[in-house]
């Protein structure tokens, strides 16, 4: 383009010179005093043609050229501007096609592990949950109830690729939040998420032979308590029945509020039937484990889930480095764990 140009304004300016010289070799020679008149036949002096001189064609040459070159500067100048700009446009769509490229790969990353980790649970083949090893750093911590902590501490997991089974047989359709499986038999269609911590803590108290200690409510607020004995027939039968009667609902109401700083294994997250929800959830925090450097406290969760199911350490989708452990953090008003949006006050305590 700036080769076009030049040659253009190089052509103008040649064929100006040229017209300025035909002129000088056209115009008539010219004698005597006057140069610059002549006289008709009447003796009328009459103008004749000026023709320009040498010095003027050249000066108009000047002139004009440097015009012409002046406009091809310009040119030049928003040329090179231009070509700025593109080399700009190029840059961002580089830096932009490249942020779109690593947003691409990590939700195909999360898809990968949240799809291909439902389907290998325990990788490592642990045996129990107190076999999951601590993040880096943190040390398992005894828990204001240490027979209680270490009752959960040993519940038994499955083998590796274990998948979650309803009550009614069949596979559940949802396998991404299962880290391991707990290796524990469903009692009924109505064990699900509250029923599920329900479970735990009524095993342990059995267990330990604490058997007037196994007592709950029905959402109406009746008392719902334990009189069989040792007699694991009575003991079923007892939780079958608290399955149908209890809910969410009456679980939130039954426990106390626990500080989130001062969390312990055991606690439970539980939030009833909220007006915009179709129903409430819980999960119990199976271990808590601290790290002395910086004080933070990790925990590992494991719940029920709608329809019966089986029971599973959950894992943490939105970090694989960490999972299944989750850092607390204990300022927070509002706990965002994998799908379930949890307050600071549904953490509650027996």
């Amino acid at each position: 383009m700036l080769k076009l140009c030049v040659s253009l304004c190089l052509c103008a300016s040649v064929l100006k010179f040229s017209e300025s010289l035909e002129s000088l070799r056209a115009s008539p020679s010219t004698s005597g005093t006057l140069k610059d008149s002549s006289r008709d036949s009447s003796g009328t002096v009459s103008s004749v043609p000026s023709v320009p001189s040498i010095h003027t064609v050249i000066l108009s040459f000047h002139t004009t050229t440097g015009f012409l070159f002046g406009i091809i500067e310009k040119q030049h100048y928003l040329y090179i501007e231009l070509k700025t700009n593109n080399d700009m446009k190029k840059r961002v769509k580089k830096v932009v096609f490249s942020l779109l490229a690593l947003v691409l790969v990590g939700i195909l990353s999360m898809g990968c592990w949240i799809y291909f980790g439902g389907k290998m649970s325990n990788f490592h083949n642990y045996a129990t949950i107190g076999d999951i090893p601590t993040p880096s750093g943190f040390e398992r911590i005894p828990g204001d109830d240490a027979a209680y902590a270490t009752y959960l501490r040993s519940l038994p997991l499955k083998e590796r690729g274990s998948r979650l089974i309803c009550y009614t047989g069949e596979e559940a359709s949802y396998q991404a939040l299962n880290y391991a499986v707990v290796d524990i038999p469903l009692l009924s269609n109505y064990e699900q998420c509250a029923d599920a911590c329900i479970r735990f803590r009524c095993e342990y108290l059995f267990r330990s032979g604490k058997y007037g200690s196994i007592r709950f409510r029905d959402v109406n607020g009746k008392a719902l308590n334990y009189g069989g004995g040792a007699s694991r027939q009575a003991f079923e039968r007892y939780l079958k029945k608290t399955y149908e009667m209890a809910s969410t609902f009456s679980l939130s109401r039954d426990l106390k509020v626990r500080p989130l700083k001062d969390m312990q294994p055991g606690d439970i997250f539980v939030y009833p039937k909220p007006a915009d929800r179709p129903c409430g959830h819980a999960v119990m925090v199976a271990d808590v484990a601290y790290n002395p450097k910086t004080g933070k406290k990790a925990f590992l969760l494991v719940q029920g889930n709608t329809p019966a199911q089986s029971i599973h350490v959950m894992r943490n989708i939105t970090n694989p480095i960490r999972s299944p452990w989750f850092i607390l953090d204990e300022d927070s008003k509002n706990l965002r764990i994998d799908v379930f949006n949890f307050k600071a006050e549904d953490l509650r305590k027996f």
